[in-house]
């Protein structure tokens, strides 16, 4: 009986071997569980900042494109034959104590600085209103900058009042007869006067926030003729989209903030943006080839090829936050991107003609760490493209 029992306890426990083995086993699937925790976290690390990316770059597209359709309203117009009439090629302008003197503009421009790693810039300027699609011409002309303006009706003009701010003004001196050279003035209605066959606007010195105070004088200032076009422009805007590289951040500058106010914040991990224009041959619609914003496109432009320009093409290249760990283990330099693997912004293409354009990220700091995305998007300027 003895025995039996003694057999019986020493087979019903674990031997040392065993207990090994189940240590053994337990560790490896520890390891196990431990490498596929850091594996799913890391792909849903990449998996989040990759749609965060695309979701902050996709908001930023149609910012821009939103814009750029819009733009030129005022500043240019479509003209016969395809072939658009620019209104104001510059601009004379004081808001709030911002002076803009006898600045070139138009509804879009690029510019391309060139450099290590640079981006474009994409400006757009025009008005907000559509009633400056259809000038006022003036009735007389001025005999000096503060006259007002005669002009046979001012239906849709508003009078300032109460906490009513008066119309704002846009000037040219088109007349309806081709692009023009002088610059358009931006003015403020204080007050209106009827006379006998017309309507007096005033925009006395220094009222509202659109007129300048008597000290403040253009460098070219403008004296508009019988004939000139008055526009109601709503509210001019002068916008520049523009990648700040310090923080990987697509911005939106105003023009017309005060001096240290800092750009609008419009997408994440933006580091590198280009921009074309498309460009017709003579008066065709159609788009023939694409060029960069400089050389003999570069900024400013000629009226004559400003009505070239059909399109721009935009590309934006976002950056996925999470850093990629190099291939060659901690302490290897990265290489989740190299020179061989930039992003392509826009493909070759032979019609329209146009060459690849490939991202320079060199301005971008560990720029080897990440991954990235690109989108481009082809935007056409409805507003003065199409002829009358």
């Amino acid at each position: 009986m003895h025995a039996r029992l003694h057999s019986h306890l020493r087979t019903s426990g674990f031997t040392l071997i065993e207990l090994l083995v189940g240590l053994l086993v337990g560790l490896i699937a520890g390891v196990a569980i431990v490498s596929a925790t850091y594996f799913f976290e890391d792909f849903k690390r990449t998996q989040f900042g990759t749609s965060a990316a695309a979701d902050s770059s996709v908001l930023a597209m149609l910012a821009i494109e939103r814009d750029v359709k819009g733009a030129g309203v005022g500043v240019a117009s479509a003209g016969r034959n395809n072939q658009s009439t620019i209104i104001c090629p510059a601009l004379n302008a004081y808001f709030n104590g911002v002076l803009i003197d006898n600045a070139a503009i138009a509804p879009v421009w690029v510019t391309h600085p060139g450099g290590v790693g640079a981006s474009d810039t994409i400006s757009v300027a025009g008005s907000s209103s559509i009633s400056a699609a259809a000038p006022i011409a003036l009735s007389t002309g001025m005999a000096a900058g503060t006259d007002p303006l005669n002009v046979p009706s001012a239906q849709g003009i508003t009078i300032p009042g109460p906490n009513v701010q008066g119309s704002v003004l846009l000037v040219s001196v088109y007349s309806g007869n081709g692009s023009v050279t002088s610059p358009c003035t931006v003015m403020q209605v204080s007050g209106t006067s009827l006379q006998a066959n017309s309507t007096q606007i005033a925009h006395a010195a220094g009222s509202g926030n659109w007129n300048p105070p008597a000290t403040v004088a253009f460098s070219n200032p403008q004296l508009y003729g019988a004939g000139a076009s008055v526009m109601n422009a709503g509210v001019f805007s002068w916008k520049t989209y523009q990648v700040n590289n310090a923080t990987a951040m697509l911005e939106l500058a105003d023009r017309f903030a005060a001096a240290n106010t800092p750009a609008t914040p419009m997408a994440e991990n933006v580091v590198h943006m280009r921009a074309q224009y498309g460009v017709a041959t003579g008066a065709g619609m159609s788009i023939s080839q694409w060029v960069d914003g400089s050389g003999a496109w570069a900024w400013p432009l000629s009226a004559a090829s400003m009505s070239q320009i059909r399109a721009i093409r935009v590309g934006l290249v976002t950056r996925i936050p999470a850093a990629v760990k190099p291939s060659g283990g901690a302490g290897a330099a990265c290489d989740a991107t190299t020179a061989a693997t930039l992003p392509v912004i826009f493909p070759a293409t032979a019609s329209p003609l146009g060459a690849a354009v490939t991202a320079d990220l060199s301005a971008t700091q560990n720029w080897q760490c990440y991954r990235y995305r690109t989108q481009s998007l082809v935007i056409p300027l409805k507003n003065i493209v199409f002829g009358e």
